[in-house]
Order: structure tokens, then C-alpha cells, then sequence
């Protein structure tokens, strides 16, 4: 009989996020196979996603249930003084609060659509509201929204980009982009310095513009389904006049909802019809491949990802968080059910099933901090919290699975499963559970406690069940094995003990250890 070798296999930190893509068994045992309500902490390690808190408080009439479709937050210099409006549509109204969760009706006299989705945009003062029907429509933070005087163009969608408001998707001119004149969101006139600009009327792009990215290092970028351009402003020798240059930056790829486009420190993230991508990678390597952020999860996002609804898709950058926040509509549903989040420090995904999300915005609290707001299709807004789990006060559920790991790396060895040791941050209350499947065998779960309780710091510590790094940061558990196989998966879960119990949970990491033969391979097809 061969001898055995022991190993120890370390996965620490287990800091990666999904991958979906890779054969299986060759992704790194460190990453995930599938996840709900994580996220990434600054370590890097895995933990459950934070939850929300209560901001909306009255306003919304109880005739009003469903069909929030955007949000933002408006600051006013009104008197000397900065004045901020969290500024809601939502049924077919505009409502606005003081940032105290308490809302009033300011719409205007021109009919709101409901299912129409809104682009909000801050200009001059002005606050523009952009929908797919009716006329754009602009409030001053006195008295009620009213129609964007002057030529505006009824498109769907508004950016600003140097000092002027630019916009498309008029039903009539799909492939036209139109910008106004210099500091006045009411003049798009070419006698004023406005003007439009047609970009590719023949090239057989089924929709045509589909968004307007905002600024980047001084260009423009506008998508259309199938094709991304780069918009340039050229100023004559002597300053006298201005004109602009249409450049193609790739064909083939576009962007799927304006909405869903989101600016980070230094890039600009968008979804298309392929995957999400990143432009400053794009722009900087001509090469879609490059900038293909969502590689991982490609299949995921293809198949759950519903496209007929991407006028339903919502994005921003959360700095808290370090993540691009990604709210879809899954297939089979009508409203925004899943989350899919991009951390851009450790290039990892994360997501949030079963998460309804109709609008996501920045704003900046009371206390100066810029956090995110989350709109509910049942309108409710909740802000996301660091110092909870639960939303509006129910309990959530988180699981991280990790890909199919062979311990030898070699697929045909078979070992012999010992122990593993699990590290984890000790939490006030609550347990999680361990499940492990050794090749096709039977799934077998291991409930772990969460607690410091009977555990005693290193020095004096209990064997099998430490608390490691002082203050109790790290608490270690070990647990048997038991089998034989090729591969083993893992999935960490946590359900809280109660429907409204607030328990989180942090995993740092593991070591799976056991035996083989270097003799031990074998034909067997797992």
C-alpha cells in the first residue's frame, strides 16, 4: 500500500467573489460558486450585506402603490443657504421632502405617465426631469414642477456635460443627440449655441440612443444598443466658435438603459446586451475583451438578466461600499427583483436575490455622510445601514458557496477528507451552518456557533475552539470531515433565529485538511 501524504489546504482569505465561468475545479478555492446578501468588507473579507433603515415616513397617498421609477438628491443654494430635496417620481407624481422622509406632492399640471421612467438632471439651478411621454419638466424648490420652458426636446433622458444639458430619446429622432446652448437648459436653439447632432441614421441599431454617460476627462460618450461614441467639443484658435467631432469607440457593443450607467473615481460602468463593461479600459485599449468586467458571471448574467426590461435597470457607485450597485429586472418578473454588485478595489462580484429595488440614488444624510437611498416598487424607501442586517426590520438570510475544489489539484487523486477549520468574526448572537458535499455523495451540515461564549483567547485556549487576535476579532472552529473523493464543495449559510432577529455574519476564511496516495488516482468521473 502506497503511503499517504497529509496536506493542509489553506483558503486564506476567502476574500474572492463569483465566478461562474471557469471550468470546474480550476477557479480559486479562495472564490465563490454562487452567494446571496454578501458583501465585501475593506478586508476583503465575505459578510452579510447591510441592511435598510426606514427613511420614508408619510406623503405618499394611500390611492399610490406601485410604479416607483426614480429618485434623486437635489441641493438649492435658497437664501445663502444649501437646501437639499430628496425628490421622488413615483406613480405618476413628483414629490419631494426636506431629508426628513416626509413627502409632498409637487407635481405639475402636465399628466406623468406611471410606468414612464424618469432621468433627473441638476443644471443652472434647475432641476430637469426627463420621461419617455410627456414634455421635460423642472423645479426650482419653489411651488411645483412645471414644463422646462423654452425649445427643450421631449427625450427620455438628460446629462449634463460642460456647461451644457444634453439629451435623446425623442420617439420621432431615435439616433439624434441634442445639446443646449451654453448655461441655459432652456435654449436649444442654434441662434442661442445649441444644436443636435445625428449619429449613424442607417446603421440599423434597433433602438438607438439608449444613453448618455456622464463626463469623462472632458469627452462625452453617447450608446446606442449595439455601439458606443465618443462625443469631442473643438473650440477655434481664436475662442470664437465651437464645434463638436463625432468619434465611433466600438461597434458591436452599446448600452442598455441610461439609468444604469454609473460614474466611479476614475471609470465609467455600463451594461450591454454582452456583459458590463468598464470605458476607461474600452477607451484606453480599443478592445471590448479588455473591459469586460463581468466575465465571471457571464452566463448568470445572461441568462437571469432580463433585456425586454432594461428600461426597469438602476445603477450608481456606493463609495461606502467600493461597489458598483447593479439592480435588474430577472426574467419572468415585471419589476426589479435581483442586485448584482461589482466591488472595483478587488474586481469581485457579489449579489442580492430576491431584492426589490426599483430606484437607487446617493444623498447625503444629516450627519454629512453620503449613503444610499434604495426605492421599493411598493414605495418604500429604506437607507442602506452598516450598523444592521435586517430590512425594515426582517431578518435576512445570506449563503456563500464555494466553487468544486480539489485539494491536489489533480481531479483524478482521491483523498481522505480529515478536518476543516473554519475562521470567523465572533458575533453577539446567532449560528451559521457549514454544508459540504464530497464528490456526489450525500450533503452533509455542521452547525458552527457564532458566539465567544466558552472559547478563551490564545494562550489559554480551548483545542478545537479559539478566539485568535485579541478582543475576540477572529474565533476558529474545527470540524471533522467525514469521506472520501475526489472534490468537496462548500456552502456557509446563516438564518437568523428569528424573523426580525438582527444577526450578521463574517467569514474570513478556512483550511480543509487531510490525506492521499501519490499512487491514489483512479478512473472514477465525478
Amino acid at each position: 500500500m502506497a503511503e499517504k501524504t497529509t496536506f493542509k489546504m489553506p483558503v486564506w482569505p476567502a476574500s474572492g467573489g463569483m465566478d461562474q465561468s471557469s471550468i470546474p475545479g480550476t477557479s480559486d478555492p479562495g472564490r465563490l460558486y454562487d452567494c446571496d446578501n454578501v458583501i465585501f468588507t475593506v478586508n476583503g473579507s465575505r459578510k452579510k450585506k447591510w441592511g435598510l433603515n426606514n427613511y420614508y415616513r408619510s406623503g405618499f397617498t394611500p390611492t399610490i402603490s406601485q410604479n416607483f421609477r426614480g429618485m434623486t438628491d437635489y441641493w438649492r443654494n435658497v437664501s445663502g443657504v444649501q437646501t437639499q430635496k430628496i425628490v421622488v417620481f413615483a406613480g405618476g407624481k413628483l414629490w419631494a421632502d426636506s431629508g426628513d422622509g416626509r413627502f409632498s406632492d409637487i407635481s405639475g399640471t402636465t399628466t406623468l405617465v406611471a410606468d414612464d421612467q424618469v432621468s433627473f438632471e441638476a443644471f443652472g439651478g434647475y432641476l430637469m426631469a426627463f420621461f419617455e411621454s410627456s414634455v421635460p419638466q423642472y423645479w426650482i424648490m419653489s411651488g411645483n414642477f412645471a414644463d422646462l420652458a423654452g425649445t427643450p426636446p421631449a427625450g427620455s433622458m438628460v446629462r449634463v456635460h460642460r456647461r451644457r444639458a444634453w439629451a435623446a430619446g425623442v420617439k420621432t429622432a431615435p439616433h439624434r443627440l441634442y445639446y443646449s446652448a451654453v448655461d441655459d437648459p432652456t435654449d436649444w436653439t442654434v441662434l442661442g449655441g445649441g444644436g443636435s447632432i445625428d449619429i449613424d441614421l442607417g446603421d440599423n441599431d434597433p433602438v438607438g440612443i439608449t444613453a448618455i454617460f456622464p463626463s469623462f476627462f472632458n469627452d462625452l460618450y453617447v450608446a446606442k444598443r449595439r455601439s458606443l461614441y465618443r462625443v469631442r467639443e473643438i473650440t477655434s484658435d481664436d475662442l470664437a466658435s465651437t464645434s463638436f467631432v463625432l468619434e465611433p469607440v466600438v461597434q458591436g457593443i452599446g448600452c442598455l438603459s441610461h439609468n444604469a450607467v454609473a460614474a466611479t473615481p476614475n471609470d465609467i460602468i455600463w451594461p450591454s446586451e454582452r456583459g458590463i463593461h468598464s470605458l476607461s479600459k474600452t477607451d484606453k485599449f480599443g478592445d471590448v475583451d479588455a473591459a469586460f468586467l463581468s466575465y465571471p458571471i457571464h452566463e448568470l448574467y445572461n441568462e437571469d438578466v432580463s433585456f425586454k426590461k432594461a428600461k426597469n435597470m438602476r445603477a450608481i457607485y456606493s463609495p461606502e461600499l467600493n461597489s458598483y450597485l447593479f439592480a435588474y429586472t430577472r426574467r419572468g418578473q415585471s419589476t426589479n427583483s435581483d442586485l448584482l454588485g461589482y466591488n472595483i478595489v478587488i474586481n469581485e462580484w457579489f449579489r442580492w436575490q430576491d431584492y426589490d429595488c426599483a430606484g437607487l440614488t446617493q444623498y447625503v444624510d444629516r450627519n454629512k455622510k453620503s449613503r444610499v437611498l434604495v426605492g421599493q416598487e411598493a414605495l418604500n424607501i429604506g437607507v442602506l445601514d452598516s450598523d444592521i442586517t435586517t430590512d425594515f426590520g426582517n431578518s435576512v438570510e445570506m449563503y456563500a458557496t464555494t466553487p468544486l475544489i480539489y485539494p491536489t489539484t489533480k481531479p483524478d487523486v482521491t483523498s481522505d477528507f480529515k478536518n476543516i477549520w473554519v475562521f470567523f468574526k465572533p458575533q453577539d448572537e446567532g449560528e451559521f451552518k457549514m454544508t459540504y458535499q464530497i464528490d456526489n455523495n450525500e450533503s452533509k451540515t455542521e452547525t458552527v456557533d457564532m458566539t465567544s461564549g466558552g472559547a478563551s483567547l490564545i494562550g489559554t485556549a480551548i483545542i478545537g475552539k479559539d478566539v485568535i487576535g485579541g478582543s475576540g476579532r477572529i474565533k476558529k472552529e474545527v470540524i471533522p470531515l467525514l469521506g472520501s473523493g475526489e472534490s468537496i464543495q462548500i456552502t456557509f449559510s446563516q438564518t437568523p433565529s428569528t424573523s426580525t432577529a438582527d444577526e450578521d455574519c463574517d467569514i474570513f476564511g478556512f483550511i480543509i485538511e487531510g490525506e492521499y496516495a501519490e499512487d491514489a488516482a483512479t478512473s472514477t468521473v465525478t
